[in-house]
């Protein structure tokens, strides 16, 4: 079966007005012009019908045909001079291009340069990198009773807002002959918090209860300690045993 048009837009209703008015005759058309348009058009009759009595209104109030459409402008008006957006780059200098091309062929693997036509597979890499978070949004919805007051939040600038810190280390995943995924390659995500004990008591806890705080100031030291003490076991305690020796590489977010 042919799919009938239920929705036109003003070039077709024009032009099925133009071919309506082929079979003018006094006031309305001639018998068969609306089954013609239907066949010409591929339209279905309450279409036609509709364009034409729209059109006949259009004629006694105005004195002219106008065929009338439901499709009305939509999204962003145009203006003369147009949007441009961009987003800040590093500035690379040319020993900077230099370094990234070198780092680049130096993955690519082959004895000469005729054999070079494959990329290192990555297997080997371990991809970490840092986020921040903070511990509290600016606005906030609650739902409250009629008894209850909205809770005043007072904070002296948005960027003085407690923080949280963790690193993510992921790899590239790895699957058997079966299609059968064997080593996912997700590390994990690691906090900067330190444990301090509770230092008065409190509905939810007890004195000297263990609690986490984020680190106030994530220095060089404390990420060395954290690739050190928590992402290095973990890789090692994760990591796929296939039997060989190999070196694995800590990618710091796409750092050389």
């Amino acid at each position: 079966s042919i799919m009938l048009k239920e929705i036109l837009n003003s070039e077709d209703k024009f032009n099925v007005l133009i071919f309506l008015l082929k079979y003018h005759e006094g006031d309305d058309i001639k018998r068969g012009a609306i089954k013609e348009a239907m066949e010409h058009f591929n339209l279905k009759r309450k279409c036609v019908s509709s364009v034409w009595n729209e059109a006949k209104k259009q004629k006694q109030a105005l004195g002219k045909y106008k065929p009338c459409t439901n499709y009305h402008p939509a999204g962003r008006k145009r203006i003369t001079v147009p949007i441009h957006t961009n987003a800040i780059k590093p500035p690379l200098t040319e020993a900077n291009k230099l370094a990234r091309l070198k780092w680049i062929l130096g993955l690519i693997m082959g004895s000469s340069p005729w054999k070079m036509s494959r990329y290192f597979p990555m297997y080997d890499f371990v991809h970490i990198d840092e986020k921040w978070f903070k511990l509290t949004k600016k606005n906030h919805r609650y739902y409250i009773a009629k008894n209850e007051k909205g809770v005043h939040r007072t904070e002296s600038a948005n960027s003085h807002g407690p923080k949280f810190m963790f690193t993510a280390a992921c790899a590239k995943p790895r699957y058997n002959d079966q299609g059968e995924c064997y080593f996912d390659g997700r590390i994990g995500i690691f906090p900067f918090t330190t444990q301090e004990a509770a230092k008065r008591k409190s509905k939810n806890r007890e004195k000297r209860t263990l609690i986490s705080k984020p680190i106030a100031k994530v220095t060089k030291e404390v990420t060395r300690r954290m690739l050190i003490d928590q992402i290095v076991p973990a890789i090692k305690a994760k990591w796929p045993n296939d039997g060989t020796s190999r070196t694995i590489y800590i990618q710091q977010d796409n750092a050389r």
